[in-house]
């Protein structure tokens, strides 16, 4: 059985019949989150927007040369640039995200804004087990 089907299963055997909301997220979810987001009601994005542009110069100053940044949940990557762009040593950026066709595109757009970023994109529903690319032999995972 798939796991959509295993979870699917188990979604629809137990008193509250719910379906978990990565099932969300294919193209047209993915882009409806991000127009989310923009809502004035959803203030999670909004803040860590803030948070970023404040200390991004800090956070990449301290996350030292050659470093890994992994992003789960990775979306459109927009949060993350924030940091790509200041984190001017970085060995590579893993974004990770369960749309695939949602976090290619948006690989794309970055590696032409940020043509000598090393981007490893992982397709993968990072609650269950998944493979990361390799750490880089000096710096480290952030």
């Amino acid at each position: 059985m798939s796991s959509f089907a295993e979870d699917l299963h188990a979604a629809l055997a137990g008193p509250e019949h719910t379906i978990s909301p990565k099932y969300f997220y294919d193209a047209q979810g993915s882009t409806l989150f991000e127009q989310i987001c923009e809502l004035p009601e959803y203030y999670p994005t909004r803040t860590e927007l803030a948070l970023l542009r404040r200390h991004a110069g800090d956070i990449a100053d301290r996350m030292g040369p050659d470093a890994q940044v992994i992003e789960y949940g990775a979306g459109a990557l927009v949060k993350v640039r924030l940091l790509l762009e200041r984190a001017t040593r970085l060995h590579s950026f893993v974004p990770v995200d369960i749309s695939g066709p949602h976090l290619l595109a948006a690989c794309e757009a970055l590696q032409r804004e940020q043509p000598a970023l090393r981007i490893l994109p992982v397709v993968a529903d990072f609650t269950r087990p998944h493979v990361l690319p390799d750490a880089p032999p000096e710096g480290r995972r952030i």
